[in-house]
């Protein structure tokens, strides 16, 4: 029994050991020798078990015999006594029970010496599998140091990875920019040759202007000599009559007194002349106002044509694109809004249009030619009073400018741009009510169009609806039967007549 426990403690170990070979080896070469090693332990424990078995099935078996022979004997001594004539057999016996010891002796150390070679043979396994455990050991702890080592190459090898991956990120992003600048550059080149082409032109042109203007200049100096030459000879001249003045400087006395009286006149004209100007001080400040309007209206034709470039620029730059922007929001809008009404409103509106033109064509047919009529005559009446208005304004205009130059005369070249200013001033309110009218109606039309079409046509679904068909009439070659008017026919034709009478 204590080699069987023996046995079964060895075939653990050496299960535990093979199981932590087999997580620690992953070598194919490595788990191949393990499995060999292992099959060959367990054929040797099983011989053993085999032998182990045997050896102590004889023991039992023995001891057994020994058993029954020592009862026979103990049998034999008690019947001794009666039976003296047996002693023989005894004795035989004896002899028997004799070589059955010795022969159980034998059999006994020879278990003992196969026991002790089994343990010898034990020893030696647990040993070698403790060796080979260790070394397993061994193996897989420099197995786990290379793991790591290789672990840590591939960290670093992968954060190297990522650096590169960052670097050439940033290289593309730097060679997208290049490309960007580089395009840049070829614009900026292409529209300084442009400009340098300009320029040249400019300075060409500049360059012939200048060289007539030279050639102008050089004969100018040609006329200022001529002129010089002249103005000698008038000096000469003028040198002779101031020596004929210099005998004149006797009748310097009397050109003093009557230069005193002359001051004299003078100082009595300048107080005349403030007097005047105390009367009259406003009318000069009116018309030193006016000659500022009559400057800027002269100027007027430079002040436009600047306000038109700067308008055709900033129409060019800011209104064009926006317009373009806002004609293609519109072209969608409109789309968008078709669709929507094919989707929509289509069928429940169009035979609700059609069916109301075909109700209102009779009233059309017999109220139209008096409305035309009466606009006919409004439209005559209105261009009369727009006539006659017209000429009101043309006289009362002319009226205007005439009163203000009778009664200012120092400003009458001014009195047509006075009045025309001042109907102007006029006018502006008018303007600015008249555009509000029309910036309210446009808005409110607006207003009522989209609340409409937000409550009247989107997210409708779809009903039918029986709608009138529109009535053809029939052709001219077929006559039509006569038919007798039914009850309600003859009610509805009563009810249309009455209603077309109340219209009327």
């Amino acid at each position: 029994m204590r080699v069987t426990s023996i046995l079964v403690a060895l075939a653990a170990a050496v299960a535990m050991a093979s199981a932590n070979d087999v997580a620690t080896n992953t070598d194919a070469s490595a788990v191949g020798s393990d499995g060999a090693a292992l099959t060959q332990l367990a054929a040797e424990i099983e011989s053993l078990k085999s032998a182990n078995e045997e050896l102590d099935a004889k023991y039992k078996q023995e001891r057994e015999q020994v058993a029954a022979l020592l009862n026979v004997v103990d049998e034999l001594k008690v019947s001794s006594a009666d039976m003296g004539t047996k002693h023989d057999q005894v004795v035989a016996l004896e002899e028997d029970l004799e070589a059955l010891r010795k022969a159980s002796q034998t059999a006994e150390r020879a278990f003992k010496e196969n026991t002790a070679n089994l343990e010898k043979s034990l020893k030696t396994i647990s040993a070698a599998a403790r060796e080979a455990e260790e070394s397993r050991q061994a193996d897989k702890v420099q197995a786990t140091a290379t793991l790591k080592s290789v672990e840590g190459v591939v960290t670093s090898l992968t954060t190297q990875l990522n650096d590169v991956n960052l670097e050439v990120a940033g290289l593309k992003k730097r060679n997208s920019e290049l490309e960007a600048q580089l395009g840049n550059v070829h614009a900026d080149t292409s529209a300084t040759t442009e400009q340098l082409v300009a320029l040249k032109d400019t300075l060409q042109a500049k360059a012939t202007s200048l060289a007539t203007e030279n050639k102008d200049l050089k004969d100018k100096v040609a006329e200022l000599e001529l002129q010089v030459a002249a103005d000698q000879v008038d000096i000469s001249k003028l040198e002779a009559e101031v020596k004929a003045t210099k005998t004149k400087l006797g009748q310097i006395a009397t050109l003093q007194t009557q230069l005193k009286n002359a001051k004299q006149k003078i100082v009595d004209l300048e107080e005349d002349v403030k007097k005047a100007d105390a009367a009259i001080n406003w009318q000069a400040v009116f018309s030193t106002y006016y000659d500022h309007v009559a400057n800027t209206l002269e100027h007027s034709d430079e002040y436009v044509a600047l306000a038109k470039s700067k308008s055709i620029e900033i129409y060019d730059n800011h209104v064009h694109p926006i317009t373009l922007e806002a004609l293609k929001h519109a072209s969608t809008l409109s789309t968008s809004a078709h669709a929507l009404y094919k989707q929509h409103a289509a069928q429940h509106v169009d035979p609700v249009v059609a069916q109301v033109v075909l109700a209102a064509a009779p009233h059309y047919a017999a109220h139209a030619p008096a409305l035309q009529e009466q606009y006919s005559k409004f439209v005559e009446s209105a261009r009369r009073v727009l006539n006659t208005a017209d000429q009101r304004f043309r006289m009362t205009r002319k009226w205007c400018i005439g009163r203000l130059k009778k009664l200012y005369p120092r400003i009458a070249k001014y009195a047509r741009q006075i009045v025309d200013f001042t109907i102007f001033l006029l006018a502006l309110p008018l303007a600015f009510a008249a555009y509000r009218v029309v910036v309210e109606v446009i808005s409110w039309t607006l207003y009522l169009a989209t609340c409409c079409c937000c409550f009247g046509l989107f997210g409708r679904k779809a009903v039918k609806h029986d709608t009138a068909q529109p009535v053809s009439a029939p052709p001219a070659a077929t006559v039509a039967k006569p038919t007798t008017p039914s009850a309600s026919s003859s009610k509805k034709g009563k009810k249309g007549d009455a209603a077309a009478k109340k219209n009327q």
